[in-house]
């Protein structure tokens, strides 16, 4: 990093000089590639894999062979001068597997009285599950706590599937 003050800002506005682009502090607002207008404020071209794109990247430094979670933790002041953890937005490696990518996506919440927890998680496989108890499935079905009652929303009608495979309209 190159660090300097222009001669044409304050002595609170700051600019680093890296290989990568500015870093712009201003006004206490950081901007990075732009001149800041929100507290943070990231500018520059979306780049990623798929439909994965984006403009910041968050990656956990758990150990090799884990499953690591990267995320993004929400906090709020609940009381003058006491903050708490309100939710949060991770990913998580599925498995422990070398080569392994899969990943699960979960959006936490918080109940007073409790920490937060995983209110709605997205797997591999599109499958959606709210509070660990109904899942729905990328290709229609709804399973409620475990997969064996089922129901089969894309015929043109609800099938409901019971533990004995026998269906039920």
């Amino acid at each position: 990093f190159l660090v300097g003050l222009r001669s044409d800002l304050h002595a609170s506005n700051f600019i680093f000089h890296s290989y990568g682009g500015d870093w712009q502090f201003r006004n206490e607002k950081v901007g990075i590639g732009i001149s800041p207008t929100y507290l943070t404020h990231i500018y520059g071209a979306e780049a990623g894999e798929g439909t994965a794109l984006g403009q910041l990247a968050i990656q956990s430094s758990t150990a090799f062979g884990s499953t690591p979670d990267a995320g993004i933790i929400f906090l709020n002041q609940h009381t003058s001068g006491s903050q708490a953890i309100m939710g949060g937005i991770k990913v998580t490696k599925s498995n422990t597997g070398d080569g392994d990518l899969d990943s699960t996506l979960s959006l936490q919440v918080r109940k007073h009285g409790a920490v937060a927890f995983n209110a709605l998680t997205i797997n591999e496989d599109a499958y959606t599950t709210l509070a660990g108890s109904l899942q729905i499935a990328a290709d229609g079905y709804i399973a409620f706590g475990d997969t064996s009652h089922l129901i089969d929303v894309n015929a043109g009608h609800m099938i409901f599937k019971m533990p004995t495979n026998e269906d039920f309209y």
